[in-house]
């Protein structure tokens, strides 16, 4: 039974397992997942793609994330990809012609293996809404506490 899911990367270290949606929604979702909530739409970049024996994944990012406010540097996305990378990043699979499939299962058992963490343990997806929203929460909590030292300096 193959995945049905995307690997998603946060800047702040976080990994979900992110149900994906079907074709017609793939733009939407992939934008929201790497930062249409940092209060622009997000134009999203094909940063990476890794050929595998079970077909091709694709590393999609923020294509404004390398200068965006607020964006760290994605520790975990940057080593799985051999590059630099800033933002949230999502990992999906694709077919011969381009498609956007969810990642091989082998993949998000390797990625596990080598040391991602998943939320949940990684034996539950989360809905991309729900991933979206963690995410800003997230977002929006660090820069509390950012200002918060500054107005304690």
């Amino acid at each position: 039974m193959g995945s049905k899911d995307y690997l998603v990367v946060s800047d702040k270290g976080h990994c979900y397992r992110v149900k994906a949606v079907g074709p017609a929604d793939v733009l939407d979702c992939i934008q929201g997942l790497v930062g249409y909530w940092a209060g622009n739409t997000a134009l999203v970049e094909l940063v990476k793609t890794i050929p595998t024996e079970d077909g091709i994944i694709d590393c999609w990012a923020n294509e404004e994330g390398m200068f965006r406010q607020g964006f760290k540097t994605n520790t975990i996305g940057s080593a799985l990809c051999k590059k630099r990378i800033k933002g949230p990043i999502v990992f999906t699979g694709s077919d011969k012609d381009g498609e956007t499939l969810p990642v091989p299962p082998e993949f998000m058992e390797g990625a596990i293996e080598v040391g991602v963490d998943l939320e949940g343990n990684g034996k539950q997806y989360t809905w991309p809404e729900v991933c979206i929203e963690l995410m800003e929460q997230e977002q929006k909590f660090l820069e509390h506490i950012e200002m918060e030292e500054r107005h304690n300096d």
